[in-house]
């Protein structure tokens, strides 16, 4: 048995498994992060759950049934916390979306500029400082860049 497998039977308060299905659940369990980083983490998150709560939690019965409902629960949490911490919502502002963008394509300031071509690195630094608005050119430039649509980036 893991350490991992130990941590987790003591923490469920659970000596081992009573069948292959139990070790199977405190085995997945063992595997899914305890804070999700980034992506794969995200995506490993959801394969979980999804298998919890559509295959695993039909076959379970008494205590490993709480645990599991227990479980997803705080995982759904989890999961929950890494989206509205990483994607844009309906109340994202314009700037924060031209952020989040430059995040996820591992731009910073310069990089930037010189992709957008004719924009002065003080116009495009006092937006980001939320000292300016985005204009309807430049909303048009990063929506190019970035392939999505211009709407995004004008503030309403």
């Amino acid at each position: 048995m893991s350490t991992m497998e130990q941590v987790v039977y003591k923490k469920l308060s659970i000596t081992k498994p009573h069948n292959v299905f139990e070790g199977l659940f405190f085995n997945i369990m063992g595997q899914t992060p305890l804070v999700i980083k980034g992506k794969k983490d995200h995506e490993q998150c959801l394969k979980t759950y999804r298998l919890i709560r559509d295959e695993l939690f039909l076959e379970a019965r008494g205590k490993l049934k709480t645990k599991m409902n227990e479980f997803s629960i705080d995982l759904a949490k989890r999961i929950s916390l890494y989206e509205d911490q990483t994607y844009l919502s309906d109340k994202t502002s314009p700037v924060e979306a031209l952020k989040f963008l430059m995040n996820e394509n591992n731009l910073n300031q310069s990089k930037l500029k010189k992709e957008l071509g004719k924009v002065s690195q003080s116009y495009l630094s006092e937006v980001l400082s939320e000292k300016k608005p985005i204009s309807i050119e430049l909303a048009k430039k990063l929506a190019n860049f970035f392939s999505v649509k211009p709407i995004l980036f004008v503030d309403l």
